[in-house]
């Protein structure tokens, strides 16, 4: 993780979810194609397009050919097996109850330096999202700088002119993606309040024999178990404290989720609850 290291990694979810981490002590990773929010995706590789068309699209050379192959493969990438987790900086913010735990809900306060530990044992990254829009470019403009970097040293090697054309076209693919490894970190500015971090899978780490499948509704959503506890090489992420959420009643939801905790030996878990004014149903 990059910054803000030190603070606590909340996760805001309804009764089922918080039940299902805290028993099996593990976090379901959804491939980004299947969030709520389909735009996510797209908005990078929008990015990406605007970043090509604006550079050595229009060269007539082994570089331009090798952008406008990227720009044509783009489409076709967006498919990729990359799996997020979200988590938030923000503590106790209305948004995230409405959005996230209808009903109420528990908000659920992860220590980072377990999550960072354990995040490359699951071929996961945990990563800050990006909001402003110049920033999402200088990261597009350093990827296509780092690609073409690779090209180059790539065709040093390569003999005639068909060769190297077959094989710009190879690396244009790879270049599509490793932009979709880096695409699940871009947010609308909108939602700049939430201060997003996710678990973001490296492309290729997950494999279809890795991957299960949950119902929403009559769709079956592809997700990664990401084990919160690493017995072989003794990490856990830590679970500092629980809230409950605003619409939920302050003594018996807190009395209840600490019995719950306990039974599951989350013993010295903190329990709160939201101090938002807020008790109707939201």
């Amino acid at each position: 993780m990059e910054e803000e290291n030190t603070k606590l990694l909340w996760h805001y979810t309804n009764a089922d979810g918080f039940k299902g981490i805290i028993e099996k002590k593990q976090l379901w990773a959804t491939k980004i194609q299947y969030l709520d929010d389909k735009s996510e995706l797209q908005h990078a590789f929008d990015v990406a397009r605007e970043v090509l068309l604006t550079g050595i699209y229009n060269e007539s050379n082994v570089k331009g050919a090798f952008a406008r192959d990227i720009f044509d493969f783009i489409d076709h990438v967006a498919g990729v097996n990359v799996f997020v987790f979200s988590f938030c900086y923000a503590k106790d913010l209305l948004s995230q109850w409405r959005g996230f735990s209808t009903g109420g809900g528990y908000a659920i306060g992860f220590n980072p330096a377990g999550m960072v530990n354990l995040a490359p044992k699951e071929g996961f990254e945990l990563l800050p999202c990006i909001y402003n829009g110049e920033a999402q470019r200088e990261l597009v403009e350093q990827w296509l700088t780092e690609c073409l970097k690779r090209l180059d040293e790539k065709l040093k090697t390569t003999g005639t002119a068909e060769t190297k054309r077959k094989f710009t076209k190879k690396e244009a693919w790879f270049a599509g993606e490793l932009l979709a490894g880096i695409a699940p970190r871009f947010k609308n500015i909108k939602f700049e309040e939430e201060e997003e971090i996710r678990l973001i899978s490296e492309f290729g780490s997950i494999q279809d024999k890795k991957i299960n499948f949950r119902k929403k509704g009559n769709l079956l959503v592809p997700y990664y178990e990401f084990k919160l506890i690493s017995e072989s090489e003794g990490i856990r992420a830590e679970i500092e404290e629980v809230m409950v959420g605003p619409s939920l009643p302050e003594d018996l939801g807190a009395d209840s989720v600490k019995m719950f905790l306990t039974r599951n030996g989350f013993t010295t878990t903190a329990v709160t609850h939201s101090e938002i004014p807020f008790r109707t149903r939201i």
